[in-house]
């Protein structure tokens, strides 16, 4: 027999140690009664380690101490470097070993990550293997919903580890309670858990421990499963030397499933129960079993004997909750999936499986989803009797009617959609044309309203894809004068035009039109189409662009998030709708400077419409938009290089498409000159500003948002080059566009003036500087909070300002929270680099060079990697070190 700790006894020890911690005398007895049958001692050990703990003794000195020794020993500690990844600290102590935080140390980039490092010094080689294999299997699991396995490797101590996506977030239960979720919203949380722990089964992985602890929603308000399949997967055979212990009953015991409890096999049902126990809790509030006025035997007899009451919600939803909780894994849902589906059918309005299906319950649940039509039916059929014949003649003439129009109108609508440039392919001159000669022709239908409102439809929309924003208006705002008059202001009709005069204003940058618009239209498409329809997520997608617009950007996040789940469930996570809403989400993002999960949402959109033949599809012009804006997302992450390839392949096929000519086109340009500018390309870059800024003024007017960008992007253009006193009027009328259009208060106006702060300190104008930056900061801070690289960047700001007017200790302020800041988002390393080196500036300046000398070698080797070799931040940054090392 052994004498030291098997690591299956230590990770028994662990998992019945902290549960028994946690309860009283009375209650950990008989705990530990059942939970240590048979193996005295290792009640014996558990005992000592909870008199160590009440002691105060160190826990060393009553667990085998060569065996806890050893297994320290090996683990790795914060700042030691596994693989490629850097150690930044403990997350937490599993029975098997330690998972910590870590960062992707090499230049590709820098994620957060978590990394589980098994005390496999303590394991036998059969278990090493077995390790080693199911990290192969958790590989395969590739679900949005489970926290993802990255990475794999040993430690130079021969321990093997796993390398797991960093979930940031809330369990469960915390989440729905703090965002007051209501009943609808808490169903459809657990209908993606259920779905994820289905995707789990069939891949041959069971979890065992669902609980809110392993069930976190981040921050995007996604669930993510933690640690999935990892304990029942590390479980080895059992060997002739090694005294085993029964790891069935590890368990969290307010969530075990009568056969966890009773120690016998367990298989996916056992995930189906303690997803009821989730759903119970959510819904109910409270679990089915849960009553701190009992022991823990009267706990598990409960589990194993009583029924489990009802959580009292309504008929249908009681008999799905107590369908999962059976007692006998045979009568509770075949899967999870099965749970999710009826859970998916309780929300429709569909009969639930879990419920016996009488014909009344059936009869009943159909007229409760059809309550308008089953009344309108039955009224119809009276009213059939008696008008029949007067009827179907009616009928019979309205339809020759409205086929006649049709026929008209459809012929006419052929000829237009060749001039949409999704099928032009670029001919913009010769689309226009074939538009005004549409135009023109309308004028001769005065007498057939309804076929002229279709065609002032048909000839508005081509006239917005071609970008000629005022006519499209002209066109469509006749059309909704005439189906005012022709459908009552009540109709779909009006809402269509609404809609698009919405989203013209918006792209037009008629921002007050947009809001007046958007106002009248989105609660139109409610009350016509209900909050679940499609119409209705066009109406949030749209309301989105205006909140934008507004700088509500936490209001337009929540509306685009909305807007993916109502795409998601009529037309499924790959379509086309659901990536036209990431790619507005990806923008929301980026203007918040959530940088990595706008990339994610871009790449994500990117990725639904790049199927096929693309290039060829009407889909191409929203693919290049979404191309467009994640080159802009990869500039601000200052992966330059990343960002060339993605903005030149969307220019030349914007070039090619919607023309040279295009406002789009332009402000791929105009990015594509930023990306090279930051990479000393500067020629280029100013010819692709300069035009950008010709296509702009001409097709938006000089005073335009768009043309205020291509300005300020000359502007860095002539700060990189030297050319200070260029800069300083463009950016000026920058921030002045941005007053004008946007209001006092806005993102837009913030990093305007972070830009023309930024000039002025470097100009020494200081006193012009420290009100510009004060207010950028505080309008920053109001947006976007005190954690984004936006902010990181109004702090680095007010840092050289202080420098500049020798006031140190605010100096030193702003500096620290700007490195913090850039620290903590790890996607700005130029950025993170200028701020070293304003803190080495500042260690040389307090009489410190020794501290100074690591700071600024630091920010020396990033941005000798990152930025042209003639680059003024380079050469500032060796001049700083010349004077360390003399």
């Amino acid at each position: 027999m052994k004498t030291i700790l098997s690591a299956q006894e230590w990770e028994c020890l662990q998992e019945i140690f902290d549960i028994a911690a946690e309860l009283s005398s009375n209650e950990r007895d008989a705990y530990l009664e059942r939970a240590c049958a048979g193996v005295p001692l290792l009640r014996l050990r558990i005992e000592a380690l909870l008199s160590a703990l009440e002691s105060e003794t160190k826990i060393g000195s009553v667990v085998s101490g060569a065996a806890l020794q050893k297994f320290q020993a090996e683990l790795p500690l914060p700042g030691d470097l596994l693989g490629s990844y850097r150690i930044m600290g403990v997350v937490g102590r599993g029975g098997m070993g330690v998972v910590y935080r870590a960062v992707r140390a090499d230049d590709e980039y820098q994620k957060e990550v978590a990394i589980k490092v098994a005390a496999l010094g303590l394991m036998a080689e059969e278990l090493r293997q077995r390790f080693l294999e199911e990290r192969q299997i958790l590989a395969d699991l590739d679900h949005p919903h489970i926290a993802r396995l990255l990475d794999g490797g040993t430690t130079s101590e021969g321990l093997p580890y796993v390398v797991m996506e960093f979930v940031s977030g809330q369990p469960i239960d915390h989440w729905c309670e703090e965002q007051a979720l209501g009943r609808t919203k808490r169903i459809r949380l657990m209908i993606s858990v259920a779905k994820a722990v289905g995707y789990a089964h069939q891949h041959l992985v069971v979890h065992r421990d669902l609980k809110p602890e392993n069930i976190y929603i981040t921050g995007e308000g996604e669930p993510k499963l933690l640690d999935f399949g990892i304990a029942k997967a590390l479980v080895p055979r059992t060997g002739p030397d090694i005294e085993m212990i029964d790891l069935s009953r590890i368990m969290t015991p307010a969530y075990a499933s009568p056969e966890q409890v009773r120690g016998e096999a367990m298989t996916t049902a056992t995930d189906v129960y303690q997803l009821g126990a989730l759903l119970y809790l959510l819904l109910a509030g409270r679990l089915p079993f849960r009553d701190s006025s009992v022991d823990l035997g009267a706990l598990e007899r409960a589990i194993c004997e009583v029924p489990a009451p009802s959580p009292e919600l309504d008929g249908d939803l009681d008999c799905i909750v107590l369908r999962a909780l059976e007692k006998d894994p045979g009568q509770r849902y075949s899967s999870a999936n099965d749970l999710a589906d009826d859970l998916e059918r309780y929300l429709s309005g569909f009969p639930v499986a879990a419920r016996s299906a009488s014909w009344r319950y059936r009869v009943r649940k159909f007229a409760g989803r059809h309550k308008l039509p089953v009344a309108a039916s039955v009224l119809a059929l009276m009213t059939l009797i008696g008008f029949s014949v007067t009827m179907s003649v009616q009928a019979r003439r309205i339809a020759r009617e409205r086929d006649a129009a049709e026929r008209v109108s459809d012929f006419l609508q052929t000829v237009f959609t060749a001039a949409d440039p999704s099928v032009a392919r670029g001919h913009s001159l010769s689309a226009r044309e074939l538009l005004d000669r549409g135009a023109a022709g309308i004028e001769g239908l005065q007498a057939d309203p309804q076929v002229r409102d279709r065609l002032l439809d048909t000839l508005g929309r081509s006239y917005a894809n071609l970008g000629a924003y005022d006519r499209s208006d002209m066109l469509q705002r006749e059309s909704l004068q005439l189906r005012r008059s022709l459908y009552g202001e009540h109709s779909t009709q009006v809402a269509d035009t609404l809609e698009q005069l919405t989203e013209n204003a918006v792209l037009h940058d008629q921002f007050a039109e947009a809001k007046s618009y958007a106002k009248e239209w989105a609660p139109l498409v409610q009350s016509l189409y209900g909050p679940d329809s499609q119409k209705s997520a066009d109406a949030l997608l749209t309301m989105a662009e205006v909140q934008l617009v507004e700088s509500d950007l936490t209001s337009a996040e929540a509306s685009l998030r909305r807007e993916l789940q109502i795409d998601t469930k009529l037309h499924g996570a790959d379509s086309p709708k659901a990536s036209a809403s990431l790619n507005m989400l990806g923008n929301t993002l980026f203007l918040e400077g959530k940088f990595a999960g706008a990339e994610r949402a871009l790449r994500r959109s990117l990725s639904i419409y790049q199927r096929g033949n693309w290039q060829e599809s009407p889909r191409v012009i929203d693919t290049l938009d979404t191309e467009g804006k994640l080159g802009h997302v990869l500039r601000l992450e200052e992966r330059y290089a990343e960002a060339e390839v993605v903005l030149r392949d969307a220019l030349a096929l914007q070039r090619k498409i919607q023309g040279p000519n295009h406002s789009r086109t332009a402000s791929t340009e105009s990015g594509l000159g930023l990306v090279l500018a930051e990479q000393g390309q500067f020629v280029e870059a100013e010819a692709l500003e300069r035009d950008a800024l010709r296509i702009h003024t001409a097709a938006l007017g000089a005073e335009s948002m768009s043309a205020g960008v291509d300005e300020s992007a000359l502007g860095r253009l002539a700060v990189l080059r030297g050319r200070d006193a260029e800069a300083k009027p463009l950016f000026e009328h920058k921030v002045a566009i941005c007053r004008r259009l946007f209001g006092a208060d806005n993102p837009q106006l913030a990093r305007a003036l972070l830009d023309l702060g930024r000039l002025q300190v470097a100009m020494g104008r200081l006193d012009e500087a420290a009100p510009t930056l004060s207010m950028a900061l505080a309008m920053e801070q109001r947006f976007t909070g005190d954690t984004s690289p936006y902010a990181a960047a109004n702090h680095l700001a007010l840092g050289r300002l202080h420098l500049a007017q020798d006031d140190l200790p605010s100096a030193k302020t702003e500096i620290e929270r700007a490195l913090s800041i850039y620290r903590s988002v790890q996607v700005n390393p130029v950025a993170t680099a200028a701020a070293e080196q304003a803190m080495g500036e500042l260690l040389l300046r307090e009489g410190r060079p020794a501290e100074a000398q690591p700071a600024l070698e630091e920010a020396f080797l990033s941005e000798k990697v990152r930025l042209p070799a003639g680059s003024l931040e380079l050469q500032q940054t060796r001049m700083l070190l010349r004077q360390v090392v003399r």
